[in-house]
This record gives structure tokens, sequence and C-alpha cells, in this order.
């Protein structure tokens, strides 16, 4: 399908330079061969409703300048506190945001969507445009643009002073109090935001090996890293869970949850989990997702630390192989349930690798 007379009318909607034109251009067709031709107006509503912004300095303060200008107008009514809380301080090369628009009651009348994207000025972009023909980090953009994807049908529901909302795995909850008699929104709780990037850095995954015309994760490695690219935080365990989800729910079953807040996806997958002898013994009263939720932010948290050397290499193998036996006992759990497996082959599995005295590599067991 040819896309050119919808990336002209984008490109001058929100005129943009031929750098972010290219990035459009190579990333209209991957999304729609990973997500579906029946998406194909969900792909192309992305470019519609989101806008992109390029910059060339990763700061704070990049983010902030931009984050000014997408508020501008909306909102002054408020003091606006909600905030995903990944646990670190670290500035991204890219992110995808979206901002709730409140009305003078405190109801979400709609979004404000945007990415920000890393646009390459040092010593990568000749590789980067070499590969891409653009100094766009493409898969960064890539993966903003599966969140934008996924979050393009939020949910929000008012109850008392709480708002719930729901945006692709992303779930949370806002309190409303009053500071001196102004209105504050501020996030109290907050489920699924890691389940959220594993599964989309898959995806992400997933439309670069289509792009560079490899196998798998494995072949597709060397040629990021030759690009110069920094180690992924969701690689190893993370990936492999993220890849068992989709393998087992199917990517259709994936995006109804994730894309159209389809929850009998999710309340079937917590409940035939919870149902099998790997739940009553592994996370007996448990929530099968929210386990799960809980121990992916464990490993990505204790990555984190391994890659600002806060922790030592074997306190990491140790800390690794305990969360990602403890979430894999979710996934075991639900084949379990489809009769795929049985109790004794992950029961089996975890007292192999997880013995009285621990080893600390885990990657060579096959789950």
């Amino acid at each position: 399908m040819d896309y050119n007379a919808f990336i002209d009318e984008i490109v001058e909607k929100y005129g943009y330079q031929d750098n972010v034109r290219k990035a459009i251009e190579i990333a209209i067709p991957l999304m729609v061969k990973k997500y579906g031709e029946e998406r194909i107006e969900d792909v192309l509503n992305v470019f519609r409703d989101v806008r992109i912004f390029a910059f060339t300095e990763r700061t704070k303060e990049a983010y902030d300048t931009i984050q000014q200008e997408m508020e501008e107008g909306i909102n002054q009514h408020i003091q606006d506190e909600t905030k995903a809380d990944y646990g670190n301080d670290f500035v991204p090369g890219s992110g995808y945001t979206y901002q709730a628009i409140y009305d003078e009651d405190l109801n979400v009348v709609g979004e404000r969507r945007w990415i920000s994207v890393e646009a390459l000025t040092d010593s990568r972009r000749e590789n980067y445009e070499n590969a891409f023909g653009t100094n766009i980090n493409m898969p960064y953009f890539l993966h903003e643009l599966g969140h934008a994807f996924a979050m393009q049908k939020p949910t929000y529901k008012k109850e008392g002073n709480k708002i719930y909302s729901k945006h692709g795995f992303y779930e949370t909850v806002d309190e409303i109090s009053y500071v001196e008699g102004k209105p504050t929104i501020k996030t109290v709780r907050e489920e699924g935001l890691l389940i959220e990037d594993i599964v989309n850095e898959k995806m992400t995954k997933d439309q670069l090996i289509d792009f560079f015309g490899v196998k798998d994760e494995e072949e597709l490695k060397p040629l990021i890293s030759a690009l110069g690219a920094s180690g992924n935080i969701y690689g190893g365990s993370l990936h492999m869970i993220a890849e068992q989800l989709e393998t087992r729910l199917g990517l259709d079953n994936i995006l109804k949850w994730r894309v159209d807040n389809d929850n009998k996806v999710k309340d079937n997958f917590s409940y035939l989990c919870s149902s099998t002898k790997t739940a009553s013994v592994y996370f007996p009263g448990e929530d099968a997702y929210s386990f799960l939720a809980n121990k992916v932010h464990e490993i990505y948290i204790n990555n984190s630390l391994a890659q600002s050397f806060k922790i030592t290499v074997e306190d990491y193998g140790k800390r690794n192989k305990v969360a990602l036996y403890d979430a894999m006992a979710v996934i075991c759990a639900y084949r379990e349930a489809i009769g795929e497996k049985d109790f004794s082959f992950y029961d089996g599995l975890r007292k192999e690798a997880l013995p009285q005295k621990q080893e600390t590599n885990t990657e060579n067991k096959s789950l």
C-alpha cells in the first residue's frame, strides 16, 4: 500500500523535517505488518493524533521544553502531579507522553499526546543514516510509536476523589486532594507499567527483525550493536517473559487486552492461572497478573541497579534468578491450565535452578 499521500498530509499538518518524514515512511509499513492489516486505521491514527518532536540534546530541559509547549493553555485550574514511576531518574533517548485534559469538575475530557525522540548528531549519526536513511533513533522511535498505538483508546473513570485509568497494560489510580483551595491530582497506585514496556519492546524488536530481514533477536543484536546503541535494559529475562506472554496468549488476545481494553482477556488469564497447582504452591492467594507485574518490575529494578554498578554481578545473578522463576511460575501456571504442561514441568525446573545453594546462571534454562 502507498502511504505517501497520507504522509504528505501529516508532514504538512505538523511541519515535520525530512528526517522525521523518513522515519514515518519506515515505521508505518512495519507497524501494519506487526499489528495486522485490519488495524491499518489504528496505525494511521497514531500519526494523525500524536505530535512528534525530534531533539538533539538528551537533557531533562529538552523534555521540559516540549512538555511546556504541549501543555500550554490546559489544566491551569489544577496542580497535576501524575507521573509514571520507573524507579530511577535516567533521562531516556525517547518518550511517549500523554496529558489528560480536565474540565472544571475534574472530569477527563481529552488528552494531548506526543512523542519525543533523539535525532542523532554525535558519532552515531552516520551509522543510523546508513542503516535507516535518517538520523532519528529508529529503534527508540518504533518503541514509542508502539506505546502510542497501544494507548490510543484510554479509559478513565472518576469515582469520588479517585480517577481510574488504563493505557495499554498500564493502569493507574489518581487521587484528588485540595491544597490551599486548588485541586491537586496525584498518582497513588499504578500497575503494569513494566509489562507494557517489555511487551512493547518485544514488538519493537519484531519490527526491526522485519526491517533488517534477519531471523530472530540473536541475529538482530549485532546489527543494533553496530549502530553504537547501548545495551537494552529490557533484554534477557524480560524479553523472554514478553515472548512467552505473546506466544501463550496469542497476538490477537494481547491486542484485544492492551489496545481494545477487553478486560475479559486479563480476567480469564488470571482465573485460569489461579486454578492450577502451580499457583497454589508458588503464588497462593495472589492475583496472577498482579504477581507477574510485580516480578517484572523487580527484574527491571535489578537490571537498573546492575547497569549502574550499584549491586555486584553475583548479587544481581542471585536476585534475578529468583525473580525470573517467580515470574515464570505465572506463565507455567497458564500452560498448566490449558493443558500444555503439568505442575511437575515447572516444579522440576525451579528445584533444579534454585537449590538451597543457588547458582547464578539461568540463561540456559528453557522455559
